[in-house]
């Protein structure tokens, strides 16, 4: 994974925290459910093989901040049907898929 991706998780989840109402501890349940592991395709540096994708589990703290903080703005549809959410701190691009949250940063 790309360094700006790693990051992205932290700032991810101090974000949703102070959302909740915490800073320290993990109130959102942020759990990274999927990375650059096997069985991810895509080539190029803005994949999941290319470090600039993650998958994100959509705990309900995780899929209200990203919805209802106010932080995010609604996209549209992707092609493949999942609802995109932009990120205004820092522009990662938040796509619903079927079981997980895809994370797309830098591209």
């Amino acid at each position: 994974m790309r360094s700006g991706t790693l990051s992205e998780i932290g700032y991810f989840a101090q974000g949703c925290n102070s959302w909740m109402g915490t800073t320290y501890s993990n109130a959102c349940g942020v759990l990274v459910n999927g990375g650059t592991e096997a069985g991810h395709t895509g080539s190029g540096t803005c994949s999941h093989l290319g470090g600039s994708k993650f998958d994100l589990s959509p705990t309900t703290p995780v899929t209200n901040y990203i919805k209802n903080s106010g932080q995010f703005t609604y996209l549209g549809i992707r092609s493949d049907g999942a609802a995109m959410y932009k990120w205004k701190s820092g522009g990662a691009i938040y796509a619903k898929e079927l079981t997980h949250w895809d994370v797309l940063v830098g591209c």
